[in-house]
C-alpha cells in the first residue's frame, strides 16, 4: 500500500509540474557611446539627406541584449543591438566569436538591430564610423551572449500573435501596413519570465531627424515597460518594417507613450500564449542584392 501511494503521489506531482524541455538564458550589456566618442564627433544614422548629424548627447542608454535557447540538440544565440544597422564586417566578427566561445555553428548565431534612427552610424552612410566605439560595442555584444549562456536554466517556451491595428502608417501613403505582433516568452519552473521577445514592424522614428541625442526610440520604452511588468529580460526585434512608421511623432514623451502602449499590447497577448514544444530549428542564409 505504501509503495502504491508513493508512486501515485509521485505521478500526481509529475503531472502538475510544468514541462521544461528547453534551456534559456538572457542578458543585456550597455553599448552607450562614451563621452570621448561623442566629443570626437559620433554621427547618428538614419534619414536620407541628413548626413553628418553629429550626436550632441545621450537621452537614454543603448544595449546589447542576448537570448540563448537550447533543446538538448540545438543551441541558438540571438543578439539584438540598439542600432540603426551595422556593416557586415561587424556582424561577422560578433557571430564568429560567439560561435567559437559557445561551440555552435556560426549559422546558429543571429544578430539583429532595432533600427533606431537616433543611434550611431555603424555602416558609414551618415558621416562615418567611430572605430573605437565599434570595437567597444562588439565586445559588449559578445559579453551579453556569454552571460546569457552562463545564466541558462530549464524553461518552457510560449508564443502568441495578435493584430495591432492603427499603430502604424505607411510613410509613402500606401494603404498597407502589417499589424502583426508576435510575442515570445521563456518561463522558468516557477512560471517567472526569463525573457520576453516582441516582434513588430515599425521604424523607431517617433523622435524625428531634428533630434541629435542618442536614444533607443520607442523600443527602449517598450522593453523597460515589459521588464517592469513581467520581469526578466525583454528584447525587441523589428519585423519587415519597410515603409511602416509609428502613427505618432514628436519628442521623447511621445516616444515613451508609444513604447509603453506596445508593451501593454504585448503583455495582453501573452495571456493567450500557446505552449511550444521541441525541436528548435535555426536557418540562416546570405543574400547578395543587386
Amino acid at each position: 500500500m505504501y509503495s502504491f501511494m508513493t508512486r501515485a503521489r509521485a505521478a500526481i506531482l509529475a503531472a502538475t509540474m510544468p514541462k521544461l524541455p528547453f534551456t534559456v538564458g538572457a542578458a543585456s550589456f550597455p553599448i552607450t557611446p562614451l563621452s570621448r566618442h561623442i566629443e570626437d564627433r559620433l554621427y547618428l544614422g538614419g534619414y536620407d539627406g541628413y548626413l553628418g548629424r553629429a550626436a550632441q548627447g545621450v537621452h537614454d542608454d543603448l544595449f546589447a541584449r542576448a537570448l540563448i535557447l537550447g533543446d538538448g540538440e540545438t543551441t541558438v544565440a540571438l543578439v539584438v543591438l540598439d542600432l540603426v544597422g551595422m556593416a557586415n564586417r561587424h556582424t561577422a566578427r560578433i557571430r564568429r566569436v560567439v560561435a567559437r566561445r559557445l561551440e555552435i555553428p556560426e549559422g546558429a548565431v543571429l544578430v539583429a538591430c532595432t533600427h533606431s534612427h537616433a543611434s550611431p552610424d555603424l555602416q558609414g552612410l551618415w558621416g562615418g564610423v567611430c572605430p573605437e566605439y565599434a570595437a567597444h560595442l562588439r565586445s559588449q555584444a559578445v559579453r551579453a551572449a556569454l552571460r546569457a549562456a552562463t545564466d541558462r536554466r530549464k524553461a518552457s517556451l510560449h508564443a502568441a500573435s495578435v493584430q495591432v491595428n492603427g499603430r502604424t502608417v505607411n510613410r509613402r501613403g500606401w494603404p498597407h501596413t502589417d499589424g502583426t505582433m508576435t510575442v515570445f516568452q521563456a518561463r522558468d519552473g516557477g512560471k517567472s519570465a526569463i525573457a520576453t521577445l516582441v516582434n513588430f514592424a515599425a521604424h523607431p522614428t517617433v523622435t524625428q531627424a531634428e533630434n541629435v541625442h542618442i536614444s533607443r526610440d520607442f523600443p527602449g520604452a517598450l522593453v523597460e515597460s515589459l521588464e517592469s511588468h513581467v520581469g526578466g529580460v525583454a528584447l525587441f526585434v523589428n519585423a519587415d518594417e519597410g515603409d511602416a512608421n509609428p502613427n505618432v511623432s514628436g519628442g521623447f514623451a511621445e516616444m515613451q507613450s508609444y513604447g509603453q502602449a506596445l508593451a501593454q499590447l504585448s503583455a495582453r497577448a501573452l495571456e493567450k500564449a500557446a505552449d511550444l514544444e521541441p525541436p528548435l530549428t535555426v536557418a540562416s542564409r546570405r543574400l547578395d542584392l543587386p
